[in-house]
């Protein structure tokens, strides 16, 4: 047999000869009345003599050789294009988040930085409790703190999403709801609506929790040697976004053109 191949034998013990499968090339070695034929085709001899036909042959040995393919994994469909999607860079990624994290502390150093004008609003404002209106600094100080309830709250559930849906899709949504809560903020002006601004400030937190549980370890994960060096810039992004967020609130608040409702 051939390299990869396999030998299979006959023996035909009945009457005549029955030849091997067409599909196969047979190679056989076929002895008869002293003559030896080697061929890919069945050759019987009468001698040239016309003698008629033969006698039956029995017991006849047949031969041939199957070749096989290779050993190894059936084959399967042909290998398509390579696959466009690729994860994004995270020199791409990192200063997106950075920014992001800026943008998000200045928000929340908004309503200190402008307390003076937020105390007057929240006496101003037709749905804030009377208890609160004779204490200003005490809805300052809800507003504030509503924003750090919904962020604790909210992500004890991010941390559990994060393993069931994919990193963008969740700082998508987050951002979007982050987007909408900073326009209820001030739209709570217009409005002159106490409530609908501890809500939109407790929904703050709710978005704010969605990417912060993504970031520091996305950092660790893909940040290589240089972890250490983006981690720095995503968490320095804190003070410098709180300290811009008290000069721009401030700013806006005290404008005569403007308010604090811009700021947001």
């Amino acid at each position: 047999p051939i390299s990869g191949g396999r030998q299979t034998t006959f023996n035909s013990i009945d009457e005549g000869l029955t030849p091997p499968p067409t599909s196969l090339a047979p190679s056989y070695v076929q002895h008869r009345r002293g003559t030896k034929h080697n061929s890919g085709q069945m050759a019987l001899s009468n001698n040239n003599n016309n003698e008629g036909p033969l006698p039956a042959i029995t017991n006849r040995t047949l031969t041939y050789t199957q070749s096989l393919p290779p050993p190894g994994p059936p084959p399967g469909p042909p290998p398509g294009p390579p696959s466009i999607t690729r994860n994004t860079s995270h020199k791409v990624i990192f200063p997106l988040f950075i920014l992001l994290n800026l943008i998000v502390l200045a928000d929340r150093a908004i309503i200190p930085g402008a307390s003076s004008q937020f105390a007057a609003f929240i006496g101003s404002a037709y749905d804030t409790p009377e208890y609160i209106k004779q204490k200003p600094d005490l809805g300052i100080g809800m507003l504030q703190s509503s924003f750090i309830g919904g962020y604790g709250i909210a992500i004890v559930f991010a941390a559990h999403f994060v393993h069931r849906m994919k990193w963008k899709k969740m700082v998508v949504c987050g951002v979007t709801v982050w987007i909408l809560a900073v326009f209820l903020c001030g739209m709570a002006r217009i409005a002159n609506s106490f409530f609908l601004l501890l809500f939109a400030r407790v929904l703050t937190g709710v978005a704010e929790a969605s990417y912060q549980v993504i970031v520091p370890p996305m950092i660790q994960d893909r940040g290589g040697g240089r972890a250490g060096l983006w981690l720095s810039f995503y968490l320095s992004a804190i003070p410098m976004g709180l300290a811009s967020g008290y000069i721009y609130g401030s700013i806006l608040a005290s404008s005569d053109q403007f308010g604090w409702e811009w700021a947001y």
